[in-house]
């Protein structure tokens, strides 16, 4: 779990999967989008208007809006609904693979897990520090990074490990400290290769996807063939494709652990590594998914009904 700022800190969870040069939280970006954009639909009505004080008024019964308008409005909501569902679903899987992760046994022992860790940074000529921390060993970190205090309070409580670039160090809790190996294949990807050093900069796009996607497709405006626009038609594609730099770097930073570890330890069976570290891959594969329904969901449109108009040309 990569994170590059000093703010809100990367953790194999789907909580606090902050990355990127401004914070960000993927799977609450998407809660937010989704909350933001939900609406209450209105069901078609014909209202009956009538003016007061007019004795023998003829009354006049309209519909609000025309059938196609009812339909899409009736659309949009079913569409808003699902997506809605969808989004809760994706939480619910996400939050599973976390238990599965914080869950999970430690492949190997802690001072084999140590071996592998200064191998990495001996072999790749790594800059960053490895610390291991609980609540004993905590206070010097908070001393010196006071702005990541809380992030540190929980990689001591055993929920979470990152790196950081501008602190340079990467942290894992003492109760699970292969979760190092996945930071230190970040510190590997950000100081060893501009190619993903430069997704670690792309994790921003997700966290502004649905924004993007919202605000070009009004900008664009509607067909005149009433047919959807190109943004309509593949905003979810367009959000999980913007989120796909962070789940390819993550997916590169575990890779590198196993990969050491493999090397360090060839007697050592590593499926409880492979294992842990899919799971934790798989919330990020799910924040993505999660940025998409938000990005749909930012482009559904649900018309509300016209206010009550009174019929000036009633005749009595």
């Amino acid at each position: 779990m990569n994170n590059l700022t000093l703010n809100k800190i990367s953790i194999y969870n789907p909580y606090f999967c902050s990355n990127g040069q401004t914070n960000f939280n993927a799977q609450e970006t998407s809660k937010f989008w989704l909350r933001e954009q939900s609406q209450q639909t209105k069901t078609d009505t014909i209202e009956t208007t009538k003016t007061a004080e007019q004795p023998n008024q003829i009354v006049s019964e309209k519909p609000l809006f025309n059938n196609f308008e009812a339909d899409t409005a009736t659309n949009a909501a079913g569409t808003a609904v699902f997506l809605r569902l969808a989004q809760r679903g994706i939480e619910w899987l996400s939050e599973i693979c976390a238990g599965i992760l914080m869950r999970g046994k430690e492949f190997a022992s802690e001072a084999d897990v140590k071996k592998v860790a200064n191998a990495m940074k001996s072999e790749k000529g790594l800059q960053a520090d490895i610390h291991y921390i609980d609540h004993s060993n905590k206070d010097f970190l908070k001393r010196m990074f006071p702005g990541l205090a809380k992030s540190l309070d929980t990689v001591a409580s055993g929920g979470n490990a990152f790196y950081t670039h501008q602190g340079n160090f990467a942290v894992a809790p003492k109760s699970k400290p292969s979760l190092i190996l996945h930071e230190l294949g970040h510190a590997t990807n950000f100081e060893k290769s501009k190619f993903f050093r430069g997704l670690q900069k792309l994790r921003v796009l997700g966290m502004y996807a649905p924004m993007v996607i919202a605000f070009l497709n009004d900008f664009s405006g509607k067909r005149k063939d009433g047919k959807q626009s190109f943004i309509e038609k593949y905003a979810g594609m367009i959000g999980f494709s913007a989120f796909l730099p962070t789940i390819i770097e993550e997916g590169a930073a575990s890779w590198r652990g196993i990969q050491a570890a493999k090397k360090t330890l060839p007697n050592v069976k590593l499926g409880a590594l492979k294992r842990n570290y899919f799971f934790a891959w798989m919330t990020y594969v799910l924040a993505g998914v999660g940025v998409g329904l938000a990005s749909k969901l930012a482009i559904t449109e649900v018309k509300q009904p016209k206010e009550k108009r009174t019929n000036n040309d009633s005749q009595q």
